[in-house]
């Protein structure tokens, strides 16, 4: 009878090893997104086919200010942790100034507003909240 002897891998090839790093990437990467869940932020997106001129945004007792916004494009905003909820009021300094307010947002608790400024520089707006900030409420 022969003895058959098993050849060891390395440990850099063991799959113990492996799927001990695939455990703590996947929990850091889920942690990491919690995380940054519970940031606010307000996006400006540009239809209407021209460059906006500089704008004002003004939200949870925050003012953002944008110079421009190129045609076909769109501006992030981030809300810093501080602050009360309140609605978002949009002014385009232009030759003839629009001024928008409504919506409803708060500094924290994964809050994404998305105002469009259509072709006829009417505004759409639309809101959601992070799936991870509902599903840990």
């Amino acid at each position: 009878m022969t003895m058959l002897k098993r050849k060891h891998r390395p440990w850099w090839q063991r799959r113990r090893l492996w799927l001990g790093v695939w455990a703590l990437l996947v929990v850091f990467v889920l942690l990491l997104a919690v995380f940054r869940s519970n940031h606010s932020a307000i996006v400006i997106y540009n239809d209407t086919g021209f460059a906006l001129p500089a704008l004002n945004v003004a939200a949870c007792g925050q003012e953002l200010s944008v110079s421009s916004i190129a045609a076909e494009s769109s501006k992030r905003l981030r809300l810093q942790n501080r602050g009360s909820a309140s609605d978002v009021q949009l002014d385009i300094l232009a030759a003839d100034p629009i001024h928008w307010e409504g919506g409803y947002i708060e500094p924290v608790g994964g809050y994404r507003i998305e105002v469009r400024v259509l072709p006829d520089l009417s505004i759409q707006f639309g809101s959601q909240i992070s799936f991870w900030q509902r599903w840990l409420r």
